[in-house]
């Protein structure tokens, strides 16, 4: 969710700064004890939004730029390469810990 806000104050905002946020603090929040299956449909829905609203980008809005508190500058081609493997790096992590686990 917060990379797709991000892709969008890219484009709403010129030169964006890009809000961070303390990940294990929000892993640790009440809501992270609900069942899988809310989350799994958050992010079928936004996966839905989000390929649409990069799917209509005119080639220019590529170029656009933000700055990242850890990064720099950062364009939205490059926001988009370091999100390419975003989730596939988490479904490794999970089947990584699974795997550990036995389940």
């Amino acid at each position: 969710m917060n990379a797709y806000a991000r892709f969008r104050w890219m484009l709403a905002e010129d030169n964006t700064t890009i809000k961070t946020y303390d990940q294990d603090v929000w892993a640790k929040m009440p809501d992270m004890t609900l069942p899988l299956a809310p989350s799994l449909q958050i992010i079928e829905g936004l996966h839905v939004r989000w390929t649409n609203l990069l799917s209509a980008l005119p080639e220019d809005a590529w170029s656009r730029k933000a700055t990242h508190p850890e990064r720099g500058q950062v364009s939205m081609d490059d926001m988009l390469e370091i999100y390419s493997d975003h989730g596939h790096n988490h479904a490794k992590q999970i089947t990584d810990l699974r795997a550990r686990k036995g389940w």
